[in-house]
C-alpha cells in the first residue's frame, strides 16, 4: 500500500504551488540580509525624503546609475508582486527596458552593465535572451537587487557618511545609535543607583564610628569614675 502512495505524482495545481513555495523561499533568503540590521535601516533611508541629498551627492560624484537601478528594480517587483511566478509577455517587456537599460551591454556605444557579479549577469543575460528557456519572472532582479544595495552601502553611501550631512542623517536611522543611547540611559541609571549605594554605605560606616566614638566615650567615663573613688 504505501508502495503505490509513493509512486503516484503529486496533482499538477499541488506540484505548481510547491513550486513556487520553494521559488518564493529563495527569493525571501536572498533577500532577507537585506531586512535587518544597517542594510534595512539603509534601505529604509533610501525610502525617505533624505534619500534625496544622498541622491545629490552620488550626482556630483556621476554615480547615480546603482540608485536609478535600485528604484526601478523596486518599481517592477511591486507591480508584479505575486506568491506565484509570473511568467508572461508583459513580464518580459517591462524587465527587458531594465535589461536594456542598465544590463546589456553595448562596447562599440561605451554602454555597459552595473556593477554586479559575473555570475548574476550571466543569469540575466540568459533570461532575456531571444527564445529562452527560462524566461524571466517578477524576481528576475533580486540578485542584482541585493549586490547593488550592498554594493551603495559599502562604496558610495560610506564616502557620504564623511560628510557632515551624511553623518546626520545616518545618525536618524542607524540602529546602533538608538542601542547606544539605550545604553548611555542605561549607565547614568546604573551610575545613580551606584551612587546612591555608596552614599547609603557611608552613611552606615558614619553611624558605625559615631557609636564606636561614643562606647570609648562611657568606657572612658567609667575609668574616671574609679579613679576619683580611689
Amino acid at each position: 500500500m504505501l508502495t503505490f502512495f509513493r509512486n503516484q505524482q503529486a496533482p499538477l495545481p499541488y506540484t505548481k504551488a510547491l513550486k513556487a513555495h520553494h521559488m518564493q523561499s529563495k527569493i525571501k533568503d536572498g533577500l532577507h540580509e537585506l531586512k535587518e540590521g544597517r542594510l534595512h535601516s539603509f534601505r529604509v533611508m533610501l525610502a525617505s525624503e533624505d534619500a534625496k541629498t544622498f541622491q545629490a551627492y552620488l550626482e556630483k560624484e556621476i554615480a547615480y546609475e546603482n540608485l536609478h537601478f535600485y528604484r526601478d528594480a523596486d518599481v517592477f517587483r511591486a507591480k508584479f508582486s505575486s506568491t506565484f511566478p509570473i511568467v508572461s509577455r508583459e513580464v518580459r517587456d517591462a524587465g527587458l527596458v531594465l535589461y536594456k537599460k542598465y544590463i546589456e551591454e553595448v562596447p562599440e556605444l561605451h554602454k555597459f552593465a552595473i556593477n554586479i557579479p559575473v555570475s548574476v549577469k550571466k543569469k540575466l543575460d540568459e533570461a532575456f535572451a531571444p527564445g529562452s528557456s527560462s524566461p524571466p519572472d517578477q524576481w528576475v532582479f533580486a540578485d542584482a537587487y541585493v549586490a547593488i544595495t550592498k554594493l551603495m552601502f559599502e562604496d558610495s553611501f560610506k564616502r557620504f557618511l564623511e560628510t557632515a550631512e551624511g553623518k546626520r542623517i545616518w545618525a536618524i536611522y542607524e540602529p546602533q545609535s538608538h542601542t547606544r543611547s539605550k545604553s548611555k540611559r542605561k549607565d547614568k541609571k546604573a551610575s545613580s543607583s551606584g551612587t546612591k549605594e555608596t552614599a547609603r554605605e557611608a552613611t552606615k560606616e558614619k553611624d558605625k564610628r559615631k557609636d564606636k566614638e561614643s562606647s570609648s566615650s562611657a568606657v572612658l567615663t567609667d575609668d574616671e569614675s574609679y579613679e576619683d573613688e580611689d
